[in-house]
Parts: structure tokens; sequence; C-alpha cells
């Protein structure tokens, strides 16, 4: 069946590819190499095939057109799909840039959250220090006392 127009398909057939076919006035056929390639399969987007491959071979009833009607037709989608990719490559850089910026803001949390934690244990080691300065002072005052009880004892006797 011979391709009258509609949406373009991808193609995994190269442009460049496709020029050097339809400007070096064709080249043999991969399956029929006495015969020179004229068409393009739409359904398989494969390399040009000659006339035999549409009609007998595995491309018959596919989707078919000259290789210089398809061209302008490839060029369309080609033209398409790049810039399809285009945008796409500026969502992803935009996509980039934010998760960029994310992965800062969490670094800056991280370092922000470690400092606080290092300021509570700061304080949380200075008020240690002043609760031990306190129970020495008591351990020091019981001490004297105690002596000092001792030391009354020992001179009621």
């Amino acid at each position: 069946m011979l391709r009258t127009g509609g949406a373009p398909s991808a193609s995994t057939y190269g442009q460049s590819q496709l020029l050097n076919h339809v400007s070096s006035g064709g080249a043999p056929c991969p399956q029929h190499p006495d015969e020179l390639v004229s068409y393009y399969c739409f359904s398989c987007h494969c390399p040009p095939i000659c006339a035999e491959c549409v009609i007998h071979g595995e491309h018959h009833g596919h989707e078919v057109q000259t290789i210089r009607r398809a061209h302008p037709q490839l060029l369309q989608e080609f033209e398409t799909l790049l810039h399809v990719a285009s945008q796409k490559g500026e969502d992803l850089h935009l996509q980039e840039n934010k998760l960029e910026a994310k992965k800062r803001d969490l670094a800056d949390q991280t370092r922000n959250l470690k400092l606080q934690v290092a300021s509570h244990f700061e304080d949380l080691r200075q008020r240690l220090d002043q609760r031990e300065r306190e129970m020495q002072q008591k351990i020091d005052d019981l001490g004297l006392r105690g002596q000092a009880g001792v030391e009354r004892c020992v001179r009621l006797f």
C-alpha cells in the first residue's frame, strides 16, 4: 500500500543516508542487488527498498512511498523531532538547575543543623560544667562540716 501522507512517525533511517540515495540516483537493494532502491517503507523505517520488495517482498502491504516523495515528509519529521529534542533538552537543563538549587539548599540546611547541634551541645557542656562545680562545692562544704564535727567529737574526749 503506497503512503499518501499522514502524521510523521519516528524514522530510524538517517536523513543523510536517505539524501545520499536520492542524490546518487539510487543504490542496489540489499535484498535484490540487481534492482535499484526507489522506495521508502514508513512501516519499517528501514533503508530504502526496491519495487520488488514492495510488490513481492517483505514490504508487501506496508505503507511505502517513492524516495523523492518520502524525502520532504521525512525532512519535516526530522525537523519536528529535532525541535522536540531541543525543547526536552531545555526542560532537562531547567530541571537540572532546580535539582542543583535543591542540592545547595539541602547542603545549607545540613550545615545549619550541624551548627545548631554543636551550639546545643556546647550549652549542655557549659551547664554540666557549672553543675559539676556546684556539686564539687557542696562536697567540699559537706567535707568541711564533717571534719568540724569530727574535731568537736575529738575535743570532747
